[in-house]
């Protein structure tokens, strides 16, 4: 008698259980437990035969969703067969898993499956068969990059609904948003454009460099001078000896070896003129025949050249003008008319 009091109890304990949670709320979505009934909605194609099945395994779905889903996915079936499935475990990958599902539900017929994966937190498309050729990895990855933010808002209907709606515009041959391709195909244009840009300033500056010699003859040439005046107007750098006994002053003053630089400066004004202590001018320019720097004065033949220095390349413009200065004050022609005329008193006042 005991024994069966104590099964009856426990019996009823369990169907009071049962009874309890049959109005159970779903935490994720506030259905009833009763709405997400795991049953199969399916239905078949009676002219092309594909099937639409949803298996809503993870219970995301309430019962007029499916039903709402399905006629949509029924519009796929003219074209091959489609499923929704979603899970609430997983032991591999998405990927892995819904194309062994694939395999194992139509195996090589004309078919797509999309499937939400709660355990990865993922969400794939995976076609085969004529569908395949429409619906490639391609416009898959679009398809979920468009929808993707539906399923992290647990809007999990609006997310599949949104997936066959697509699909099916793709299949009718129209076409779906792409943003991520475009802005892909931005960012790549870029990327190219910079390439192109590296390479084009790579090769112009791995360009030879003209030589010191090279610049100096494109910049120092013969010139006839067929009007004195106007070559003394414009002079606008004048030599004047300095009051040391070393010499005159170039103005820029001397320095290293000459560069590309300092020639191009050089190419902005003109050769100098020299003032020499005995009040006389002499005109200089530099020879590209002979290399060297010639000192002159001008006639309306061009320059009569009196003397010639042999150009240095291991020095300045500047250096190479004031050594050949220098050199000038050195020579008796040029010293001034009134130290000579003090020497010659002197020595008269001796005698």
């Amino acid at each position: 008698m005991r024994r069966k009091i104590t099964f009856l109890l426990t019996f009823l304990v369990a169907v009071l259980s049962i009874a309890l949670a049959g109005g159970r709320v779903y935490a994720d979505t506030g259905y009833e437990v009763e709405d997400y009934a795991n049953q199969d909605f399916c239905y078949v194609n009676p002219d092309t035969g594909y099937e639409a099945v949803i298996v809503d395994d993870a219970f995301l779905l309430s019962v007029a969703e499916k039903n709402m889903l399905l006629d949509k996915m029924k519009l796929i079936t003219t074209y091959g067969n489609v499923m929704f499935n979603s899970i609430s475990y997983n032991s591999t990958s998405t990927e892995s898993y819904i194309k062994s599902l694939y395999r194992e539900k139509y195996g090589s017929e004309s078919g797509t499956i999309f499937v939400i994966d709660m355990d990865n937190r993922n969400i794939w498309i995976h076609s085969n068969g004529a569908i395949n050729r429409t619906i490639n990895k391609a416009y898959a990855e679009t398809i979920t990059d468009n929808v993707y933010t539906y399923a992290s808002d647990a809007d999990y209907y609006i997310c599949a609904m949104k997936v066959y709606e697509q699909e099916y515009t793709l299949l009718q041959g129209r076409k779906i948003a792409q943003p991520m391709k475009y802005i892909s195909n931005a960012l790549l244009a870029i990327v190219i454009a910079v390439v192109i840009n590296y390479i084009i300033v790579r090769v112009y500056s791995s360009k030879k460099k003209a030589s010191t010699k090279s610049l100096m003859n494109g910049l120092f040439e013969y010139r006839a001078f067929n009007n004195c005046n106007v070559v003394f107007t414009h002079q606008t750098k004048t030599y004047s000896p300095r009051e040391s006994s070393s010499g005159g002053s170039s103005g820029g003053g001397g320095g290293g070896g000459g560069s590309a630089e300092e020639f191009s400066e050089l190419a902005q004004r003109k050769m100098p003129i020299f003032q020499m202590p005995n009040g006389g001018l002499l005109n200089l320019q530099y020879n590209k025949d002979k290399d060297s720097l010639d000192v002159g004065t001008v006639t309306n033949a061009g320059l009569s050249v009196k003397h010639s220095f042999p150009f240095s390349h291991d020095h300045s413009m500047d250096a190479n003008i004031s050594s050949a200065y220098e050199q000038l004050l050195d020579m008796e022609e040029y010293q001034k008319e009134d130290v000579q005329e003090e020497h010659v008193a002197k020595s008269a006042f001796r005698r």
